[in-house]
This record gives structure tokens, sequence and C-alpha cells, in this order.
């Protein structure tokens, strides 16, 4: 069986068509299942630096966690003193 010259030349066509459109699907199939494996591996990490921050501070004596807060006059008196000047620089 003998094939037209036109035959051929529309196989070819097509075929030159159609390769690089396969070759761009398989690849960006690829590409795709790496980004969402390294993008589920950083949620798990970042989850763990989560959970592992959370522990630390949990862990913490209650003495510590008080000197890192301070006491709650030194706090209040700190803004009380920052109002008036603010107030007056407001009024300028």
């Amino acid at each position: 069986m003998r094939l037209s010259l036109r035959a051929k030349w529309t196989a070819v066509v097509l075929f030159i068509g159609v390769v690089p459109l396969v070759v761009t699907v398989v690849t960006a199939l690829v590409v795709q299942r790496i980004q969402r494996d390294g993008l589920f591996r950083a949620e798990q990490e970042l989850e763990n630096a989560v959970v592992d921050e959370a522990s630390r501070s949990l862990a913490r004596s209650p003495r510590a966690r008080r000197r890192s807060i301070g006491p709650p006059s030194s706090s209040v008196t700190r803004a009380s003193r920052r109002r008036p000047a603010s107030r007056s620089r407001a009024r300028r």
C-alpha cells in the first residue's frame, strides 16, 4: 500500500505539531508534582517549627514568663509617661 505525498506531508505536520505538545504536557505534570511535594514538605517543616516554638514558650518557667512580661505597674506607668508628650505634640 502506497501513501500519497499529501498523506505523508499531513502525517509529518501533525507529528511536528503533536510531539512538542506532548513533551510540554509531560514536563508540566512532572514540574507540578515536584512543586506539590516541595510545598508539602515545606508546610510540614513550618508546622513543626510552630509546634516547637509553642512548646518552648510553654516550657519556660512561670518566673521567666513574669520577667519577660514585666510587672503590670511598670507598663502602665510607662504608658502614662508617654501620653502627655504625645498630647502636647498634637496640640502644637
